[in-house]
């Protein structure tokens, strides 16, 4: 063999068979004939194909196949005394799972001056002569060949976007799956495997939305639980070439927000039957959990003198869950001793939209507006209306309230936010209450009566609530006065 065998990277290996034929004799040989059947060499490969057969200064046969024509010559050379004359042939092999070794013999016949036959067996190597004997007749070693390979395959596992936040605690992730071919040899049945189960084994729960490829069959059924196997194991993948695919997720982390480690694994099979496999770099993920609750609170009515010494104002609260996720368990602690002190407080109206109130609110022994079962879903949104009389004493404020809203987000942190709003100034209204009775009178029985008095830009008018006052105080004195009389005439 004067040159390879070259791995040609599919299955395939080129070299080069080197014929030299000798003449030792002191005679001139005629009709030469170099006969090689390449079909007896490769029984056990896969195939081969003669290339090409030549010679500088013998007559090759074109028809030259190893297969069915296995004589190199057309008969027609002589080959003088002492001297040699070489003939090559280019083959290419296909030795399948059969590496080797292949054994090759040529044979060389000719005529004599006289009509004797002359043949020879050849010998591994460039001397005809091996031993030096005279006599190259007994070297016949054969020339050998075989074929090596070097497969290897590598994978990637990498993130082409995300987590993302699907803002219900889920989470959707893309993972970029790469494979190469970085052996000497094509790889067939080549195949990947994705354990999303061992992956995401601490998760609530996960689904594979969907794999995509433009270069690799994918197997539909996977799932990444009972089916790992990505593709379908019927590709190719040609020396130094690279395909990918796509695996989209949608996670459920809920307490376990991570690290979560990935990872992938290809396999492939090499011409010669050969199996090779690796196993991407861990890849590690965590999950963030962007959770917020946020709180406004406002007066919606101003304070405004009942009688008695009382005062109602009307607070209207707002908690909002402005973050990535979904909050449970939901609380809004409204402590109204600490706010008055030692004034005396009652609830007189608690109006909840969008949430479940605690009936047992009073603002003292028992500070919680909801019954705590509720979930704040991602912009959602609750909103109190609360009504409280407040006997103030002598101490008119001011009064500063602080609302505390706490919630649990799924991975089981707390979440909380504390809030506060304007502080509250009691002014004393001189010469009496509304309605003449210390209340204000429920007319369209809302359960609200305060919805009887009139705002302006959704806030209480302060006019409003001293001209009712005195309108209020002007009519009592008024019946008061009329009274009187009537009862001194009926006397007279």
């Amino acid at each position: 063999v004067s040159a390879g065998p070259v791995n040609n990277g599919d299955g395939t290996y080129s070299f080069t068979y080197t014929i030299t034929v000798e003449n030792t004799g002191s005679a001139d040989l005629s009709a030469l004939q170099v006969s090689d059947d390449l079909s007896t060499t490769f029984t056990g490969a896969a195939g081969f194909t003669v290339e090409s057969a030549a010679s500088t200064s013998l007559s090759v046969d074109p028809a030259y196949d190893g297969v069915l024509v296995t004589a190199l010559l057309d008969g027609s050379d002589v080959l003088p005394a002492g001297e040699a004359a070489t003939i090559d042939i280019v083959v290419t092999a296909t030795p399948g799972s059969n590496l080797g070794p292949y054994n090759n013999s040529a044979v060389a016949t000719s005529t004599s001056p006289v009509g004797l036959p002359v043949s020879d067996v050849s010998h591994l190597g460039i001397e005809p002569d091996f031993d030096g004997d005279g006599d190259p007749t007994n070297d016949n070693e054969p020339t050998p060949i075989s074929f090596d390979e070097a497969p290897q395959i590598t994978i990637t596992k990498t993130l082409a976007s995300g987590p993302v936040s699907n803002l219900d605690g889920t989470y959707t992730v893309v993972f970029d799956v790469s494979v190469a071919n970085s052996g000497d040899s094509v790889l067939r049945s080549v195949q990947v495997f994705d354990d999303l189960a061992l992956t995401f084994a601490d998760a609530d729960g996960f689904a594979v939305d969907g794999i995509a490829s433009t270069e690799l069959s994918l197997n539909s059924a996977y799932d990444g639980i009972a089916t790992t196997a990505l593709l379908s194991g019927t590709d190719s993948l040609a020396v130094g070439a690279t395909a990918s695919l796509t695996v989209t997720v949608t996670a459920t982390p809920a307490e376990a927000l991570g690290p979560y480690v990935a990872s992938a694994t290809a396999t492939g099979v090499s011409p010669a039957g050969t199996p090779v496999s690796a196993v991407s770099a861990d890849l590690t993920m965590s999950f963030q959990e962007q959770a917020t609750l946020s709180g406004t609170e406002s007066i919606l009515v101003e304070p405004y003198a009942i009688g008695d010494g009382s005062y109602q104002v009307i607070y209207e609260l707002v908690v909002a869950n402005e973050g990535e996720v979904p909050l449970a368990d939901l609380l809004v602690s409204n402590d109204l001793a600490a706010t008055f002190g030692d004034a005396p407080v009652v609830i007189e109206s608690l109006i909840v939209s969008g949430g479940t109130s605690n009936p047992g609110y009073d603002g003292v022994t028992d500070i919680e507006l909801l019954a705590g079962t509720d979930a704040l879903g991602v912009g959602e949104s609750v909103v109190f209306t609360i009504t409280v009389s407040v006997t103030p004493g002598d101490v008119l404020g001011p009064y500063g309230n602080t609302v505390t809203a706490a919630a649990s987000a799924p991975s089981g942190a707390d979440v909380v936010s504390s809030f506060s709003g304007p502080d509250v100034m009691f002014v004393p209204v001189a010469g009496g209450v509304l309605d003449g009775g210390g209340s204000i009178e429920d007319g369209d029985e809302t359960g609200d009566p305060v919805d009887e008095l009139p705002r302006t830009g959704g806030e209480f008018d302060r006019l409003s609530v001293v001209g009712l006052l005195l309108l209020a105080a002007g009519v009592t004195l008024l019946g008061l006065v009329s009274r009187r009389r009537r009862d001194s005439s009926q006397a007279g």
